[in-house]
């Protein structure tokens, strides 16, 4: 699949040479405007709370109601976060219903 690929990229290397260009400055830019938010300059030196952590979660549990049985997904879960550290995190949509 890929061997065909080669021949039309060759032919029309506009097709994925614009598109792959607008990734490479989307993340670039995603990454420069992270990078400002959190650099030590914008933040007080006065901070008075400067021991603790900016984010603590202590065993996280998250379950869902199944039919019949209940799904665990997350279980004991914990974080801290300093100052000047970065957390990324990916997750699937969840929708709650009442």
């Amino acid at each position: 699949m890929l061997a065909d690929a080669r021949e039309f990229v060759l032919r029309a290397w506009w097709v994925v040479t614009f598109p792959g260009l607008m990734i490479l400055v989307t993340v670039l830019a995603f990454n420069l405007l992270v990078t400002a938010c959190v650099t030590p300059s914008t933040r007080s030196s006065n901070d008075e709370h400067h021991d603790q952590p900016l984010l603590e979660i202590e065993d996280l549990h998250v379950d869902f109601p199944t039919q019949g049985a209940v799904m665990h997904a997350v279980d004991g879960v914990g974080l801290t976060l300093d100052e000047g550290e970065v957390l990324a995190w990916s997750a699937s949509r969840v929708r709650a219903r009442a």
